[in-house]
């Protein structure tokens, strides 16, 4: 087993897919056939770069509404507006 040297980053990256087959019969000892893959994946970059420092990498900076294109303002604006609605019910 390899040292990680704490002063450089390590990338973690995460994929769960799943598939769950449909079944319309409901009884005490139905099953349904299922699968799951999940991936995990750790970089340990060699550059010497701190990204956590990076103050342009900061969320505070690059989830401004001016750093979005139309087509991201619309869709933050269509999934406010169903949220909103969904919780009127």
């Amino acid at each position: 087993m390899s040292t990680v040297n704490v002063l450089n980053n390590i990338l973690d990256f995460f994929d769960n897919n799943q598939v769950v087959g449909k079944t319309h019969h409901v009884t005490l000892i139905s099953t349904v056939k299922s699968s799951t893959i999940t991936t995990l994946i750790h970089i340990h970059a060699r550059h010497t770069h701190n990204i956590q420092a990076d103050p342009h990498l900061s969320p505070s900076v690059w989830l401004q509404d001016s750093h979005l294109d139309d087509h991201q303002t619309t869709a933050l604006d269509t999934l406010h507006e169903e949220s909103e609605e969904a919780l009127r019910y």
